[in-house]
């Protein structure tokens, strides 16, 4: 159980990470302006509800993949 929590966790803030860079690409070159903003404009919630709304699309396909792939293996089984 713990072990996958912690995966789940390892994949949430990936997923956090590249959404961040690729909505904002001036975290690289200049990540305090955009801390600056973010707390001017005090929308501090926004980068993890999007991670969240992420994690969960990608949780559903993987949730569809795992069910077909249990529906083929039962039925090579026959």
């Amino acid at each position: 159980m713990r072990k996958t929590i912690f995966k789940e966790s390892a994949v949430y803030v990936f997923l956090f990470l590249i959404s961040a860079v690729a909505m904002h690409p001036d975290l690289f070159s200049e990540p305090l302006e955009r801390l600056l903003l973010m707390s001017q404009r005090q929308n501090y919630i926004h980068p993890f509800v999007y991670a969240l709304l992420i994690y969960l699309f990608i949780g559903m396909f993987r949730l569809f993949i795992k069910a077909v792939s249990t529906v083929f293996k039962i039925g090579n089984k026959r």
